[in-house]
């Protein structure tokens, strides 16, 4: 589908990837029906999408940036920040980030990857040592693709979506189904209508209709001579309706590596703070983020010349607030393992001395 070697400059994505996310037939599985997993999701593509990654070469013993434009402009359809929120979206929700070469270089490496609709891409493992893939139900050779799995199971090289493994989605959908069908009713449980009296089915649904439809407007149902209201007792499941939603949000959460508090979900017996807001961002980078990073920087690296490497700075991510950074500062340069223009660098200031024009 992508051509020979020799064409491989430009390939038409329309009919694969046409501006919409479609990660899901729609129906009662598609996790992006949760706050939760969107707010997961969310967080962790934005938080990657933020932190600078560079092209790094070791020269004379010292690694220093260097130009490469699959790093620089890794496509000509979005900007960085949103390619590789797109890359962590995909590899979230469904498993696989899968992005077609849509350019390389003279020697043949990639210059520009998109993005593919994952609901678009098919794998095939059935031969040992052999991967077959279609896209829109055509072949697609795999060396044309950039694949960024998640959990990859052993014997495979494509991952699994951990969403999908832990079953959360579905006890949460219908947790979430039951609210719904709770306020869809009024928020009201079953009921007796009894009547003293002889009823015709149509004065029977009649009455009912008058009764249910006071409750849903939230106002008192007024009823006729001979007509009492015995509401139904409530099984003791339906009462722990918001805790089990609460326990379903915060199993997601532990799914995704992202802390409860991050998403408004207080850990049994505490309540939501704020105040450790570096910490929470730091247990979330090591626990939830940097095994993800390395799969991303190896797979990527894979695609530079050799020598060079591609790394995220994720100190850009933890920046203290103003008093503990100058405090650090403080310390690096009484110590001598910082210098004022590398703190200055770090603030994203020139250096003091800039050298003589030529």
């Amino acid at each position: 589908m992508f051509g020979r070697r020799a064409e491989r400059r430009s390939i038409d994505l329309q009919a694969w990837a046409r501006g919409e996310i479609d990660l899901s037939d729609g129906g009662s599985g598609d996790p992006m029906r949760l706050a939760t997993v969107i707010g997961c999701v969310g967080l962790r593509s934005a938080l990657v999408s933020q932190m600078p990654i560079n092209c790094l070469q070791s020269v004379n013993g010292v690694r220093v940036e260097v130009a490469n434009s699959l790093i620089d402009q890794p496509s000509l359809r979005v900007v960085r920040s949103v390619w590789l929120q797109q890359m962590m979206i995909s590899r979230d929700l469904v498993g696989n980030a899968i992005g077609a070469i849509t350019s390389r270089d003279r020697l043949g490496r990639a210059t520009t990857v998109d993005w593919l609709n994952p609901a678009k891409v098919t794998f095939d493992e059935s031969v040992p040592g052999r991967l077959g893939v279609k896209v829109n139900g055509a072949d697609v050779d795999p060396s044309d693709l950039v694949i960024v799995p998640d959990w990859t199971p052993p014997g495979s090289v494509v991952g699994v979506s951990r969403l999908a493994k832990s079953g959360m989605v579905e006890l949460a959908l219908k947790a979430q189904q039951f609210a719904s069908d709770w306020f869809e009713n009024g928020a009201t449980p079953s009921a007796f209508i009894t009547s003293d009296q002889h009823l015709t089915s149509e004065q029977a649904r009649q009455v009912r209709d008058s009764v249910t439809a006071s409750w849903k407007r939230r106002r008192p149902a007024v009823l006729g001579a001979g007509l009492k209201v015995e509401l139904a007792r409530i099984n003791g499941d339906e009462t722990q309706m918001l805790q089990t939603i609460t326990a379903m949000d915060s199993a997601i959460c532990r799914v995704f590596g992202v802390p409860s508090e991050m998403q408004g979900i207080a850990a049994s017996g505490q309540s939501v703070t704020y105040a450790n807001r570096d910490q929470r961002l730091t247990d979330l980078l090591v626990t939830g983020l940097n095994a993800d990073l390395v799969v991303i920087q190896e797979t990527l690296t894979a695609q530079v010349p050799r020598g060079q490497a591609v790394r995220f700075n994720t100190g850009a991510l933890l920046r203290s607030d103003l008093s503990t950074r100058y405090a650090s500062y403080a310390l690096g340069l009484t110590h001598g393992f910082l210098t004022i223009d590398e703190v200055r660098e770090m603030e994203d200031r020139p250096p003091l001395h800039q050298g003589a024009p030529a």
